[in-house]
C-alpha cells in the first residue's frame, strides 16, 4: 500500500481537510494533494512531517498495514459472530411463527366450541 494512500486514510480519521496539511507543511495544496494520490513520491523526511502534522507518529503510517489489519481481521471476526447470531434469531423466529400458528388453529377451534 503507497503511503500516499496510508497517509490519506489517516488525515480523513483524524478529520482533518488537505488544505489545513499543506498549510502547516508550507505548500500548495495540489502539492499536496499530489502526493496523496501516489502522484509524488513522499520521503521520509516529509512523510515525519506530514504525520507531525496530522497528529500521527510515523510508525502508524509506516506500519500502516500491522497495525490496521489488526482491527480489520478483528472487525471481520465480530462481523462473523453477529452473522452467526443472526442466523439463530432468524430460526428462533421461524420456530415462533410455527408456534404462532399452532395457538391460532386451537383458538380457531376453541372459538367454535363455545356456543
Amino acid at each position: 500500500m503507497d503511503k500516499g494512500f496510508k497517509i490519506r486514510m489517516l488525515r480523513e480519521k483524524k478529520g482533518i481537510s488537505q488544505k489545513e496539511v499543506a498549510l502547516k507543511l508550507s505548500i500548495n495544496q495540489s502539492t499536496y494533494c499530489k502526493m496523496e494520490a501516489c502522484e509524488e513520491k513522499i520521503s521520509i523526511e516529509n512523510c515525519e512531517k506530514i504525520a507531525k502534522a496530522i497528529g500521527v507518529l510515523i510508525s502508524d503510517i509506516l506500519d500502516f498495514e500491522s497495525k490496521y489489519n489488526f482491527i480489520e481481521k478483528k472487525n471481520n471476526d465480530l462481523i462473523t459472530e453477529l452473522k452467526n447470531e443472526c442466523e439463530l434469531l432468524l430460526v428462533e423466529v421461524a420456530e415462533l411463527k410455527i408456534d404462532n400458528r399452532i395457538l391460532i388453529r386451537l383458538l380457531d377451534k376453541y372459538k367454535k366450541l363455545i356456543p
